[in-house]
Parts: structure tokens; sequence; C-alpha cells
């Protein structure tokens, strides 16, 4: 029965406890803050997941050596490691049809408030 916890602390400060059980039958239970992410049975062979904690992406690895034992990692992510989840020319085509949107807007009541000014 093997039991690992990490803390992830983000730059702003916010701490993260993110913990695993492994059993001796094989069952894997996978937690961050108390709150259960993920449970697996019948784990004898090397194995990652990987879950979100806010924005970031997280990885725990059971990885199994030579003699049957398991040791455990948890590692970050880096965004040039994955696929990026959002379209940042999108992103800006939609902030520039904001600002259109409240650039117009603001041009209507100046002109509607021309009119009552007489």
């Amino acid at each position: 029965m093997a039991q690992s916890s990490w803390n992830y602390t983000f730059p702003y400060g916010k701490k993260y406890e993110i913990g695993l059980f492994h059993s001796n039958e094989g069952h894997v239970v996978l937690y961050c803050e108390g709150e259960i992410i993920k449970i697996d049975f019948n784990v004898h062979e090397t194995k990652e997941y990987s879950f979100f904690v806010e924005n970031v992406l997280l990885s725990v690895l059971l990885e199994k050596d030579v003699v049957g034992d398991f040791t455990y990692f948890l590692k970050e992510n880096k965004p040039d490691e994955i696929a990026p989840l959002r379209n940042p020319k999108a992103e800006r085509l939609m902030k520039f049809v904001a600002y259109v949107i409240l650039f117009s807007f603001c041009i209507l009541l100046i002109w509607i408030f021309s009119f009552y000014r007489k």
C-alpha cells in the first residue's frame, strides 16, 4: 500500500494538495484538496493520469520498475508540451469586435443626446 502527496503552489501563492493512494490490490485513488479526481482499479503497470488544477494541466505518473515497485511523480505540463486550448487569433478578433461595438454605442449616445440639447 503506497500513499504519496504533493503541494502545488501557484505563483500568486495559492496552494493545492494533491494526493495519491495505491493499494496492494492495484486500486488507485487520486485526489486534490480532499476531492476525488480519479478512481482506477487493477493498476499493475505504468500509468499516467492528467487533470487540470485551475488552468494548469498536471500529470501524475505511476511508474513500475524492474523489481515491480512503483514510484510516483507529479509534473506540470508546460504550454509548449500541450496543444493550445484557445485560438489567440480568434480572441483578438473578438476583442476588436467588442471595442468597435463599444465605440459605436458611445457615438450613438452622443448623437442622440445632441438632439435633446437644442
